[in-house]
């Protein structure tokens, strides 16, 4: 979401891949690498129980997890940067933003966290039901989108804070996908930029 609001180019002074699996992956602030390892990084530092059942009681207690943990997370910031993928503000909002979202998972809960993880999942599957309906408004790495879909939605049913069964989610991926696949087909062509925002 931020990309879309900041726009902000990749840096120039670096060869920038062309293959996008998801949309505004071509734009740089903030490093989405840099914040989802800041994420797992900090849910790991500040749940005990999480990393007791990941790591076990003794390894868990020892004060070297949280710095290793921390060391993991600005390693892959300076990463970012080395490859010339992102500038350092980029990298710093991505720190920033990995530590708000772990802050946020960890003030709602597991639960509400999952919720709005699948409220957010079903929007993407949503989008991709529509682009595959419109062959030019597919991004080069769609086919690794609509793999990386059917794994989210084959997970839902394992545990990850719901009660979900397979029934749950063809109940809700088919109705999902059946209507914005329709909507993808009726919506004209000029109005195609809902589905696609490019640099």
């Amino acid at each position: 979401l931020l990309k879309f609001c900041f726009q902000r180019s990749r840096p120039t002074y670096a060869a920038q891949s062309t293959f996008y699996v998801l949309p505004g992956e071509w734009w740089s602030f903030p490093s989405g690498h840099t914040q989802r390892a800041t994420y797992v990084a900090s849910v790991l530092n500040m749940s005990a129980s999480l990393r007791e059942a990941l790591l076990g009681p003794a390894l868990a207690s020892s004060p070297a997890v949280f710095w290793a943990l921390s060391l993991w997370a600005v390693l892959v910031g300076w990463s970012r940067i080395v490859k010339g993928r992102h500038y350092p503000l980029d990298v710093m909002a991505g720190l920033c933003s990995g530590v708000l979202i772990a802050e946020i998972y960890c003030f709602v809960g597991l639960r509400a966290w999952s919720a709005i993880k699948l409220c957010s999942g079903s929007l993407t599957f949503a989008h991709m039901a529509a682009v595959s309906m419109r062959p030019e408004l597919r991004l080069e790495g769609f086919k690794v989108h609509l793999s990386l879909q059917m794994v989210w939605w084959a997970m839902q049913p394992y545990g990850l804070g719901l009660q979900f069964t397979w029934h749950h989610v063809i109940a809700l991926a088919a109705p999902i996908f059946a209507v914005f696949s329709q909507v993808g087909k009726r919506v004209p062509h000029s109005l195609s930029w809902i589905f696609t925002i490019s640099s």
